[in-house]
């Protein structure tokens, strides 16, 4: 949007003619684009090479669909999450029981009536 383009399609890098290291008066010819409505052939040239006739359907078709799975493994860790808080409450009640019995059972053999 601000006139910067990518250096290489290898790296998260890019440049414009207004931004140079020590020249800050060149940053004030730096303007946000202007979004204007385009025709399909012109938002075609502007795309490039890099981008192949019906590329562009293929991607926002794969969009959809990693966004659809995303829902579903979202849906799924929720479901997860559930399932592991009702065993973690399970089991602090079986510890619970546990340590209930072993207490029982430290009392009883302290008694010598429970031992004969």
């Amino acid at each position: 949007m601000l006139g910067f383009r990518k250096i290489d399609s290898e790296k998260w890098e890019s440049e414009n003619e207004g931004f140079i290291k020590g020249q800050k008066h060149l940053l004030n010819s730096i303007k946000r684009r202007k979004n204007t409505s385009q025709t399909p052939v012109v938002i075609q040239q502007s795309l490039g090479s890099c981008v192949e006739d019906g590329e562009v359907d293929r991607l926002r078709r794969d969009r959809r669909v990693l966004l659809m799975e995303l829902v579903k493994l979202r849906q799924q860790q929720h479901n997860t999450r559930a399932y592991i808080k009702a065993m973690e409450r399970r089991l602090q009640g079986t510890e619970k029981k546990q340590q209930q019995m072993m207490s029982f059972l430290a009392s009883a053999m302290q008694n010598p009536a429970f031992l004969n």
